[in-house]
């Protein structure tokens, strides 16, 4: 059914359609929303001090340890993990021109955890 308000020809829509609607706007706010990244992404305990403070899960989780990323999928199921070295990921294939608001990057666990798998990676990094 249409109707007419001051001039303007209005459609009326039933409360599935609204629905509908506000999810396709959503969800396109999302897609052209600055990304926001979380390197070192371990069990997933910064993106959610990200998600707390900021309101919105984190975009893309990187780490070399295909357990942490495992872990990391469970907690944040919508976020994109990507099991890679840092320092070596092509980042602007997966940011494909759009702004990156945040990237956070939590001290490297690899001197002073398992996660070196055996010897250090970089004996640099460890502050």
């Amino acid at each position: 059914m249409k109707i007419k308000v001051k001039g303007q020809v209005l459609k009326m829509i039933t409360a599935g359609e609204w629905i509908d609607k506000v999810h396709e706007i959503t969800d396109e706010l999302e897609r052209n929303a600055d990304l926001i990244i979380d390197c070192f992404a371990g069990g997933g305990g910064a993106s959610v001090g990200i998600e707390m403070a900021l309101g919105r899960g984190v975009d893309i989780a990187i780490n070399h340890d295909p357990e942490a990323i495992k872990m990391h999928k469970v907690n944040h199921p919508n976020t994109l993990h990507l099991t890679e070295d840092i320092f070596k990921v092509d980042l602007q294939k997966y940011v494909n021109g759009r702004k990156v608001s945040l990237m956070w990057a939590s001290p490297d666990c690899t001197n002073h955890s398992k996660a070196k798998g055996g010897q250090p990676r970089k004996s640099g990094l460890r502050i």
